[in-house]
């Protein structure tokens, strides 16, 4: 049996899942905004991108784990061919398998609750503004880590797939960490955007419809950054099975019983 993979084939239809997920995303938490999360709209909460029990995390967490996937068959590909850097492949796939369980478990903020927590009691320092969310404060430190010992890594790759990869992780990290930090400011600011809305209305707009400015601002924002997260992830897919169809050969899967078991 020869089971064959067709790029062009898998990177459309994960695009076009992004577009029908991010739409889908956007049209849940306009039916929740207007008509809100009655018995009969609770369904409609599966395509809120917001949400950590969605098909759209699901979606995004299933990328995940096939980029730990590409990346362990080129590490031990790598490994067997006596070849420089499989343990970085092989690092990189267990940092994106943990990635797609965090996906779906919520660690980071977990870990950054419970960082800022503790900053707090021994400081007495309240992250705000852009770090509220203050995940992306370690987040930010071990991207920068991981990105400095893969500098000679990042060197030796062919110049197409460091463009892909840069592309990629630009994509992601626009949506994961910057789109975030601009809905923690957002919210942040929420009282101070909503004045200004009810101000700059002349009044047309009354308190109560102006305080829901912000949670709209934040919805839209929160579509755009998952939107990002799930198109950096495709573009990684097509970059890693790009470097497979290029840079490695002999790939055989057999698969083994044992029979005294």
């Amino acid at each position: 049996m020869e089971l064959a993979i067709r790029t062009k084939t898998i990177i459309r239809a994960m695009v076009i899942a992004v577009v029908f997920l991010t739409l889908a995303g956007l049209a849940s938490r306009f039916a929740l905004y207007t008509f809100g999360d009655g018995p009969f709209l609770r369904p409609v909460s599966l395509f809120d991108v917001g949400a950590e029990r969605s098909i759209p995390t699901w979606f995004e967490s299933m990328q995940f784990m096939l980029c730990s996937i590409l990346l362990a068959v080129i590490a031990v590909a790598k490994k067997q061919s006596g070849e420089r850097y499989s343990r970085h492949w092989g690092v990189l796939s267990v940092i994106l398998l943990y990635m797609s369980l965090d996906e779906i478990a919520t660690i980071h903020e977990t870990v950054g609750a419970e960082l800022e927590r503790v900053l707090h009691s021994s400081t007495g320092f309240t992250p705000g503004g852009a770090i509220s969310y203050f995940w992306v404060v370690p987040g930010a430190l071990f991207i920068l880590v991981v990105g400095l010992s893969y500098i000679r890594f990042f060197i030796h790759l062919p110049r197409t797939t460091r463009r892909l990869f840069l592309f990629a992780g630009a994509l992601f990290l626009l949506g994961a960490l910057f789109l975030d930090m601009l809905s923690a400011q957002v919210m942040s600011s929420s009282g101070a955007i909503a004045h200004w809305a009810a101000s700059f209305s002349g009044g047309r707009i009354d308190p109560e419809t102006a305080s829901a400015i912000p949670k709209i601002l934040n919805g839209g924002n929160t579509s755009l950054q998952e939107m990002f997260e799930m198109f950096g992830l495709t573009a990684f897919v097509y970059a890693l099975l790009a470097y497979i169809r290029s840079y490695v050969e002999g790939i055989n899967v057999r698969v083994r019983t044992d029979k005294s078991g």
